[in-house]
């Protein structure tokens, strides 16, 4: 890869994102990545309503955040479905099977701020 490690908001990406993607389990399937100076936000495929919760319990083990909030979990409709493989060791999810998507906000740890000094001559 051209870039090994790219450093934003005191975040190394390359040693963050494969931290992120070990707490995904098998049925759940992460679509976009997105982030702010403040947090990182997942959004993603489900094949069963109870993943996302399984993920957001396993990314609240990892030291980098100090929040993880599940925004929404929402059936897809079979009118607005996709098709969508789920890298699983188990049997391919039929295609009758309701499919979730998800977002789930990661929250960075504050970072304190030093107060200026005091103004003199007061």
């Amino acid at each position: 890869a051209a870039y090994q490690t790219i450093n934003v908001q005191r975040v190394t990406w390359s040693e963050l994102i494969p931290r992120i993607l070990s707490a995904v389990p098998d049925g759940l399937v992460i679509t976009l990545i997105n982030h702010s100076a403040e947090e990182v936000t997942l959004e993603g495929l489900a094949a069963a309503y109870e993943l996302p919760s399984a993920f957001a319990d396993g990314l609240e083990k990892l030291p980098d955040f100090s929040a993880v909030i599940i925004q929404s979990v929402e059936w897809l409709a079979p009118e607005q479905e996709i098709a969508v493989e789920f890298p699983s060791e188990s049997e391919a999810t039929p295609e009758d099977s309701p499919i979730y998507t998800f977002q789930i906000s990661l929250r960075f740890p504050s970072v304190a701020t030093p107060e200026p000094p005091p103004e003199s001559g007061e």
